[in-house]
């Protein structure tokens, strides 16, 4: 692995805790972030600067997030390594889908579900097999075909009890399910009337607002 040094005296650089940019271990010359991409840029393959994680960590790391569907943290780790190393295939390919996925994710909670739909479709492009944007495509395509109404959580809170099951009949304005924020039971009702299509939640979940509850099918 190349190293990087510096242009004035061939010194070891080292990163500075804020990130920002290096210092010469030698002169004390410092050297700011977009200086350090460019003499990343200009090396072939990987490089190293004392006191930045190393390309397989930051990656293992990075992994990591996307396991527990952290996809900022993911993208911002995917990022540091080809800060360090522009022409690491998995960080490109691995960024490009989490950055895809994330942006449907933005335009689903808007209820922009056509547009949803193209960037799903654009993640399953490049990963035919992507269980979260398999299954998100299919929910909003069914969600597009049929009179589907998504209820989402008004608050966060905690769920406290589930009344309705997948297939039930409800009629508007019925409690389909209670949910406790700000220490006070909040009923959680049917805006229409139809059949339970899909149930999101149990009972002992916490929820953010404008978290998918349930759907009815009308």
């Amino acid at each position: 692995m190349n190293k990087l040094q510096c242009e004035i005296c061939g010194g070891s650089l080292v990163m500075d805790d804020s990130g920002e940019f290096a210092v010469c271990e030698n002169c004390g010359m410092k050297f700011m972030r977009e200086r350090i991409k460019k003499m990343v840029v200009e090396l072939s393959g990987p490089v190293q600067v004392d006191g930045i994680a190393s390309t397989d960590s930051l990656i293992m790391r990075a992994r990591e997030f996307e396991r527990s569907s952290n996809i900022d943290q993911a993208m911002a780790y995917y990022n540091r390594v080809l800060d360090l190393d522009p022409m690491n295939t998995e960080a490109k390919e691995r960024f490009n889908v989490l950055n895809l996925i994330k942006q449907a994710k933005q335009l689903e909670s808007s209820h922009n579900l056509s547009e949803a739909l193209v960037y799903y479709k654009k993640v399953l492009d490049l990963e035919p097999n992507n269980v979260e944007a398999n299954e998100s495509f299919n929910t909003i395509n069914d969600m597009l075909c049929e009179s589907i109404t998504v209820i989402e959580a008004p608050m966060p809170g905690a769920i406290i009890s589930v009344i309705k099951n997948t297939g039930d009949v409800v009629a508007e304005g019925e409690v389909v399910l209670t949910l406790e924020a700000m220490k006070m039971e909040n009923e959680i009702v049917a805006p229409v009337a139809g059949t339970i299509d899909k149930i999101k939640v149990a009972k002992g979940m916490s929820v953010k607002a404008y978290d998918y509850l349930y759907s009815i099918k009308e």
